[in-house]
């Protein structure tokens, strides 16, 4: 489950960025998957079957807006062991009047270095260490003319162990979100923040059991490509709880 609120925000023309860029957009959403045990887990390749409800906030407020929420279920596999890359499936019913059904193709890439858990046997080393981080997300809408969607976000900083359960990570970062199609539309900010994590029991198949984070951000818009609106200074806040 995640929700993100911003103390204020200019939406784009176009709220199907929020189904692939749930931190961007003042929004939540709560997700349930299944990996099966004999086929699910393949030497690094995962096949995972999963369903989620999701749905935007009115601006400057956590209060969920019920008339832009949709339900998906979908399929996605990891085809490649040593990366963290994925592709999707999935069929969008609306169940908000500002919404539509439609079915989406996705592919998802996130490269990091430093920002894993450290292993067991290194929990005895407090201290910091630096970390970046690379997250890429593509999706087409393949029914009613809807757009094509792109994110990317970009993150550097540097990360505290503060016992075996918790992280705090300062970094700087820098985004785009982007709709592609008869009205293309972008935005583009970079910032600064900080993230709390905090981990629960670890498991061989599907790694820790929880993997919970807390986190603030203060940002400026470098672009938009909405003419009428101004570059805004951006405070968001969120939390993402998985188990």
């Amino acid at each position: 489950a995640y929700h993100s609120g911003n103390l204020k925000e200019v939406a784009l023309a176009n709220s199907n960025a929020a189904l692939i860029a749930p931190y961007r957009l003042a929004n939540g959403g709560i997700e349930v998957s299944y990996q099966p045990k004999s086929i699910g887990y393949q030497n690094g390749r995962q096949l995972q079957v999963y369903a989620r409800s999701i749905w935007n906030s009115s601006m400057q407020s956590p209060v969920p807006s019920h008339d832009s929420s949709s339900v998906g279920v979908g399929v996605r596999y990891k085809p490649l062991a040593k990366e963290d890359a994925w592709v999707s499936l999935e069929h969008l019913r609306s169940t908000g009047d500002n919404s539509a059904d439609n079915t989406m193709v996705r592919g998802t890439y996130r490269k990091s270095k430093g920002y894993d858990w450290p292993l067991d046997d290194r929990l005895d080393e407090r201290g910091s260490r630096r970390f970046s981080d690379i997250y890429l997300d593509l999706a087409q809408l393949l029914e009613n003319d809807a757009p094509g969607l792109a994110y990317a976000e970009a993150r550097v900083g540097r990360y505290w162990i503060l016992n075996d359960n918790w992280i705090a990570a300062p970094h700087g970062y820098v985004r785009a979100l982007g709709e592609f199609g008869d009205n293309n539309n972008h935005l583009i900010d970079a910032g600064v923040g900080i993230s709390a994590r905090m981990r629960g029991a670890y498991d061989f198949y599907e790694g820790y059991k929880a993997d919970n984070e807390f986190y603030l951000r203060v940002g400026q818009d470098i672009e938009n490509s909405n003419a009428d609106a101004e570059l805004e200074t951006r405070a968001s806040v969120g939390v993402k709880l998985s188990y």
